[in-house]
């Protein structure tokens, strides 16, 4: 082999090994990604308003600065942000209150609150301002009262579980039939009052 073709190889071989370790170093930074710190103090304020008896969000703690490994959180890998809040994953009795702290997590497409006990507490108004929701499931909360209409704007909602909470007082809500991608409505056990079965806007 001539010298010439020998250094066409070798140049070769020099921008190879550049490459792998620019796609392997950009590989890495991504896998490293963590949560936003604002959204991760949003996270300890709206535990502050839970009753944690099992220590069961033990994982949730100030010291632990990527809050995307917390216990029932996921996050966008690109990105940081917090994507699903899934407390029917931790499968032990939580209570308490819900925090407007949540509303610091834009981005946030997965609610699930099922089975915390809310005292009887009114589903907060500001639910309906988590624009991205496509999932929004409160099962047996212990929520009772009404359900606020400000739920008619989560847009993007495609699930929406209310089973197993008192309503007793108020119809099912006509604006669920304004939800266009609503895809799965669950109502099971859950007390309406009124003599009309679903809104006449419902037509899922």
């Amino acid at each position: 082999m001539s010298g010439r073709s020998m250094h066409s190889v070798l140049v070769g071989l020099v921008c190879l090994a550049i490459a792998s370790a620019v796609c392997c170093s950009s590989v890495g930074s991504s896998n490293n990604i963590m949560c936003l710190e604002s959204e991760r103090h949003a996270l300890l304020q709206f535990k502050q308003g839970l009753v944690d008896d099992s220590n069961a969000l033990a994982s949730w703690k100030s010291e632990e600065k990527d809050c995307c490994k917390w216990r029932g959180i996921e996050c966008n890998n690109q990105t940081g942000h917090v994507t699903s809040l899934d407390f029917y994953s931790v499968e032990v009795p939580l209570s308490g209150e819900i925090s407007p702290s949540l509303l610091e997590l834009r981005y946030l497409n997965y609610l699930d609150l099922s089975y915390i006990d809310f005292g009887g507490m009114i589903i907060p108004k500001f639910i309906g301002s988590l624009s991205q929701l496509k999932e929004l499931k409160l099962a047996g909360a212990n929520f009772s009262g009404h359900v606020p209409p400000q739920l008619g704007n989560l847009s993007n909602l495609r699930t929406l579980d209310l089973s197993s909470n008192d309503f007793e007082g108020m119809m099912i809500p006509k604006f669920i039939g304004s939800l266009s991608q609503l895809k799965e409505l669950k109502l099971a056990f859950a007390s309406f009052s009124g003599h009309e079965p679903f809104p006449s806007s419902l037509a899922l």
